[in-house]
């Protein structure tokens, strides 16, 4: 999908946490060309700066994410096995 089609698909909406990460790194890979273009335009020395500090946060995320469904599971099984 290209640039545009994915700022509509992020506008209507993704189903699952995944696939709005997925999309969200999509359009960053995508975006990428162009900030390389501008050179030492102020924007784009700012951007080249952030986006490690954006991908460190991202997986940080990911992780506070992965480690809340494991303890919403984990606290479902144990419900589960107290109703027997």
């Amino acid at each position: 999908m290209r640039f545009g089609g994915r700022l509509v698909a992020a506008r209507i909406g993704c189903a699952t946490q995944n696939e709005r990460v997925q999309l969200k790194l999509a359009l960053v890979r995508e975006a990428e060309p162009w900030w390389d273009a501008a050179g030492d335009d102020a924007a784009s020395l700012r951007w080249k700066r952030d986006r490690a500090l954006l991908a460190v946060a991202a997986s940080a995320r990911a992780k506070r994410i992965e480690r809340a469904w494991e303890r919403i599971g984990a606290e479902a099984a144990g419900r589960s096995g107290n109703h027997q």
